[in-house]
């Protein structure tokens, strides 16, 4: 639909902007010249969203996983873990094993820039924050998974305990302030209450 709106724009634009002489075709040229680098630019774009969105990954334990961060850090989730503080809600730990490609000895989880969030949804449409949604560091060796636990203020806190799937976790990662930043997406993952983890 896009594509034919800007179609249409792009003949009118060269229709008022010819001279009354030109011929049909070197209408028609200049107009199929134009709609070609409108293709161009939308392939690009196309791109670019296909690699910030990341692809998708089947998760061993249910759900899905889109990691736009792929080429400087792997994530494999452990597992999503809810804690009773009450007989009705808790606090959801996160816990995942993350290997780091680049020279880096630290990555960031949690906090917010822009658009990208850190949340959890779950399938009643209920939204959840971390205990302090600041970025929270973690020690990480280059080319080694490591595993990581949201904890001590990561958490997701105040989490019904009828919240047995997040429909969605966001989780912003950062590990420097030279663009390798992300939002790591989950999808419809199970949330396991008051088990040993």
């Amino acid at each position: 639909m896009r594509k034919r709106i800007l179609y249409v724009c792009l003949a009118a634009a060269a229709l008022l902007a010819m001279p009354q002489t030109m011929s049909a075709q070197g209408l028609f040229g200049k107009i199929s010249k134009g709609l070609d680098k409108v293709n161009k630019a939308l392939e690009n774009t196309n791109d670019k969203l296909d690699v910030a969105s990341g692809q998708a990954v089947e998760l061993p334990g249910g759900g899905m996983m889109y990691n736009p961060a792929s080429q400087w850090l792997d994530i494999q989730l452990v597992g999503v873990y809810g804690v009773s503080t009450s007989n009705n809600y808790g606090y959801v730990e996160v816990v995942m094993k993350v290997n780091m490609k680049l020279n880096k000895s630290s990555v960031s989880f949690g906090g917010k820039k822009s658009n990208l969030s850190t949340q959890a949804t779950d399938t009643d449409g209920n939204i959840y924050k971390m205990k302090t949604n600041i970025y929270h560091s973690f020690d990480v060796e280059e080319g080694e998974f490591v595993k990581v636990t949201l904890n001590d203020g990561a958490e997701f806190v105040d989490v019904r305990k009828s919240a047995t799937v997040f429909q969605t976790l966001k989780l912003f990662c950062h590990a420097d302030y030279e663009g390798h930043e992300a939002l790591i997406t989950f999808k419809n993952v199970p949330v396991q209450w008051d088990v040993e983890h």
